[in-house]
Formats: C-alpha cells, sequence, structure tokens
C-alpha cells in the first residue's frame, strides 16, 4: 500500500483534518434540518432508535474500530519479543505509579490492575514493567483515524484507541473493516471492531468483537448481553478514560 510504510513508522506528517468532519466524543453534533433533528441534514433519528436516511432507501449503519490495551500497545508496539512475557503497563506521572494496563501473560501469573510494580513483581519476578509513550500513542491515534476516514467523512474520535464510523455507503461493509484490521496489524496494532445499525450498539459489540462483530439488530444484541458483560465493558471504558 503505498505510503503505508512511513505511516505504520510514525514519520507521516500531522493528519489535515480541516475538511474532515469531527464530533465531540459520544456527542454526536445534531442540528435541525426540515424540522427534523439530523445528523449532516443526511439522516434522521428514527422511533425505533435506529438512524434512517432522509429518502429512506437505507438504514445507516455504524462502526466501531477498538485497540484494546492502547496504552500498552503504544508501548510495547516496536517491542514483539514482548508479546509472550508478562507485561505491566504504569503511569511514571502519578504520585504512586501502578499497574493501570497489563497484557494476558501477565494476567495469568497473577498481576492485576491497581498493583504497584513491587507487588507485581511480588507476583512474577520475570515481569517486565513499562511506563506509558505518548509519542506512540499520538502516532497510533492518528494511523487509527487515518484508517477510519478511508470509509467515510464522518468520524468520531470516541476516546483514546476508539473511534466510531458513520458510514455513507452500505455495501460490503464487513469486507471493508476486515481490510482495516488487516492494515493495522500490518503497523503492529492490534484491532477489534463491530458494524452495528447505532453506534453505541457498535461500541459496546467492539469489545466482544474476535477480531469482527457485525449486528443486524440493535435490540436483539443488547438483550442477549449479560449484566456481567456490560459491567465488564463499562469498567474497561472508563479505566482508559481515567487515565
Amino acid at each position: 500500500m503505498p505510503g503505508a510504510h512511513s505511516l505504520c513508522n510514525g514519520r507521516q506528517r500531522a493528519i489535515e483534518t480541516r475538511s474532515r468532519k469531527f464530533v465531540e466524543p459520544r456527542q454526536p453534533r445534531r442540528r435541525k434540518c426540515d424540522g427534523r433533528i439530523t445528523l449532516s441534514c443526511s439522516a434522521i433519528i428514527c422511533p425505533s432508535g435506529g438512524w434512517q436516511s432522509v429518502t429512506g432507501v437505507h438504514l445507516i449503519m455504524f462502526a466501531t474500530i477498538y485497540l484494546p490495551n492502547f496504552y500498552l500497545q503504544a508501548a510495547t508496539r516496536h517491542q514483539p519479543e514482548l508479546r509472550a512475557k508478562p507485561v505491566g503497563l504504569i503511569e511514571e506521572q502519578q504520585r504512586k505509579p501502578m499497574i493501570i494496563q497489563l497484557n494476558e501473560p501477565a494476567q495469568n501469573a497473577g498481576i492485576r490492575k491497581g498493583m504497584t510494580p513491587s507487588q507485581a513483581l511480588a507476583r512474577c519476578l520475570s515481569v517486565v514493567i513499562k511506563a506509558r509513550a505518548y509519542t506512540q500513542e499520538k502516532s497510533i491515534q492518528e494511523i487509527l483515524l487515518h484508517y477510519a476516514f478511508s470509509f467515510s467523512p464522518f468520524v468520531e474520535a470516541t476516546a483514546p484507541g476508539i473511534c466510531t464510523v458513520q458510514f455513507t455507503d452500505n455495501r460490503n461493509l464487513s469486507e471493508k473493516v476486515s481490510r482495516v484490521i488487516e492494515r493495522l496489524l500490518e503497523c503492529e496494532i492490534a484491532a477489534q471492531a463491530a458494524i452495528a445499525p447505532t453506534p453505541d450498539t457498535s461500541f459496546l459489540a467492539a469489545h466482544l468483537a474476535r477480531p469482527l462483530l457485525q449486528i443486524e439488530n440493535a435490540k436483539d444484541f443488547l438483550a442477549a448481553l449479560p449484566i456481567e458483560t456490560l459491567a465488564i465493558i463499562g469498567t474497561q471504558v472508563s479505566g482508559s478514560s481515567s487515565v
């Protein structure tokens, strides 16, 4: 893919966004159009809770792309040798640094979020403690948005490592999103994503995708989710946003 190498290595200049529409995280910008509340004068809120085009031709679909353990991925992105080792991430600027994210080998070793580095080492002497890499976090976020804009001009920077896309063309959505997941993996970025009729449903489903999940009926999907699953996702989201 032309230019992909420089993009993946974070050397591409900052992405130009002046001609693209961003909305505030979790607060889609809405305005009136012909007496109805719309999104960019192209969609109306349906009574069922979904979005439908003004012409009624097709349902508008959304995709959420989610980078699990975003901060940890940024800190270890160019160190593939650490993937099989227990790794815990700390925020060095905290008064009392604690583990804020960790990988699966660290979890299997008994390490948990909220532990201090010394407590983590007491559980596993081979654990690698990493500090957040702010430059890499910014680079990965830019790469994520770059590929999100390849779908549509309507992209929401939902949270660090998460973006939501409103599609303008519903054809071959699974194939399109799968290609982006593959492109991100080529950039040493693990991603998972979900496609759904509402942004909130795609957001929840993205946390469960392995790596892609497409939801046709939001109501049926949400009704089948255990309360425990929703609680776990809520904890993950609040933990990431508070870092």
